[in-house]
């Protein structure tokens, strides 16, 4: 099953700076729980300033996330580009722009990936040893590192890998610069990651509220919910994954998942729903009232075509009986498409577009915890939130699917009193770049095992990490070459 909340009720923090790492992926990781760490991880330089990074990076491109006002959540504005130096220059006075983790766009890297597979002519050789060939492709795998995060890597400031987690494989680096004042906070919306996070906290201080994986079908997902996996990875309609991330084409890159049969997968579903919603009598309850909640909501169109899927038809006089009682789960989930795609213009407000891991609850619901609500019956059922903050000099630990919305505070008298006692930095760079909050996080490929020197029940996602970091290492190594020779 999937796992749920701390059985505590809260979110650990972790004191102990020296605690090895085989020791922290037991109690963190492999349980999939969340925890605050009192420290930040070696792989952050203590030099690197806001002051260094606009030296390294001030002149190069960035892509900052721009919203209409702030009223509007982060994570659904608009792209745009501009220098870091401009960026730093308005931040102060425009708080409606946000760095954020920004590679799409940034091109591609060529890895060579080996996957081994029987010859077509002969499947097993007289010895009775298989007959394996060996086929190299080039895969193109999304730069890692965007501006100024890239800058900071090549001048040292940053390493690619953690200490704390040094078997997980990275998906990208990223930092996020925003700022806020008189108290203000932006907020992120109500949303969860695919990938294993830790979040490095530099300058400000955060607030999270979070919601365990187990919580997402009363959540209300912007995409339609297929599964969570285990490790709390999470499915939707067209966009399914292995429990590590992988799709089909990884699939067949290494050959080692066999796709289930029809009749396997079936099961598979079945045993998913049994573990993630038992047979509690007021669960189903509640997912019939959704269903009859948004089914009011629906055109003239969209009714018939919900009918006509549940093969519902009318009498001779017109009339349509239909017992919302007894509708099974299974045909409430086969008609989701049909909600999405004919809802009443009055209502799409409730139901804009987001991204498929985003929450379409109202903020008002959000800002209350799991209620009573007649237009999302199931939010009750949530189990949380756990609401925590994070201060600047320490980091979080998350675990993919765990649901967060993320409030961010700009830099007050403490928490710059705090930075400057854990970072070493000058009084003089904490006024400089006031009521600014600034982070750095590591996406890992979530583990699907519980193994801290083997993570990954599949090798794809490390071998293309160790491909990747060699080619940027590489490429970190040339520039250095470059700058001493001309130093020199």
């Amino acid at each position: 099953p999937v796992l749920k909340m701390a059985a505590a009720g809260r979110v650990v923090c972790v004191e102990n700076e020296h605690l090895h790492q085989e020791e922290f992926f037991k109690r963190y990781v492999a349980t999939r729980q969340p925890c605050v760490l009192n420290w930040v991880d070696q792989a952050c330089s203590p030099s690197l300033t806001l002051s260094r990074l606009l030296s390294l990076a001030g002149k190069n491109q960035v892509v900052v996330e721009t919203r209409e006002n702030q009223e509007v959540n982060f994570g659904r504005g608009i792209a745009k580009s501009m220098t870091f130096e401009e960026f730093l220059e308005q931040l102060p006075n425009d708080r409606n722009l946000y760095l954020t983790a920004a590679t799409a766009g940034l091109g591609t890297i060529d890895i060579a990936t080996a996957s081994k597979k029987h010859a077509d002519d002969v499947a097993v050789n007289k010895d009775g040893t298989e007959n394996i060939k060996v086929q190299t492709e080039i895969v193109q795998v999304p730069q890692v590192l965007a501006s100024p995060t890239k800058e900071a890597y090549i001048s040292g400031d940053i390493k690619l890998q953690p200490q704390l987690l040094p078997t997980l494989a990275p998906s990208s680096v990223n930092m996020w610069i925003g700022a806020t004042g008189g108290g203000e906070c932006t907020s992120s919306g109500l949303h969860h990651d695919y990938h294993d996070n830790l979040y490095l906290l530099l300058r400000g201080r955060k607030r999270f509220r979070l919601y365990p994986p187990s919580s997402t079908a009363y959540l209300y997902p912007a995409g339609e919910l297929l599964k969570v996996h285990k490790n709390g990875r999470i499915n939707y309609a067209g966009a399914e994954t292995a429990a590590d991330g992988r799709v089909e084409d990884h699939h067949r890159n290494y050959d080692t998942m066999q796709k289930p049969s029809q009749e396997e997968s079936s099961q598979r579903e079945d045993n998913s729903e049994n573990n993630n919603n038992g047979d509690d009598d007021s669960f189903l309850i509640a997912l019939r009232e959704d269903f009859v909640s948004r089914f009011h909501m629906l055109t003239e169109t969209g009714v018939g075509l919900v009918l006509e899927a549940l093969g519902v038809s009318a009498t001779e006089t017109g009339e349509v009986t239909l017992d919302f009682g007894t509708i099974p789960v299974s045909d409430i989930k086969r008609v989701e498409p049909i909600f999405r795609e004919h809802i009443q213009e009055e209502y799409a407000s409730t139901l804009v577009k987001k991204p498929l891991n985003h929450s379409i609850l109202p903020t008002e619901l959000v800002n209350k915890g799991p209620c009573e609500s007649d237009n999302f019956p199931l939010y009750k059922y949530a189990e949380g939130p756990l609401e925590i903050e994070v201060h600047a000099g320490q980091m979080l630990y998350l675990p993919c699917g765990w649901w967060h919305e993320v409030l961010s505070y700009g830099e007050s008298t403490e928490d710059g009193e705090n930075l400057l006692k854990k970072r070493k930095m000058s009084g003089r760079e904490n006024k400089k770049h006031k009521n600014i909050h600034w982070a750095i996080n590591y996406w890992f490929h979530p583990p699907d095992t519980q193994d801290y020197k083997q993570p990954y029940s599949n090798p794809f996602f490390p071998g293309i990490w160790t491909q990747v970091s060699q080619v940027l290492e590489e490429e970190r190594l040339a520039k250095e070459i470059t700058t001493n020779t001309k130093v020199d």
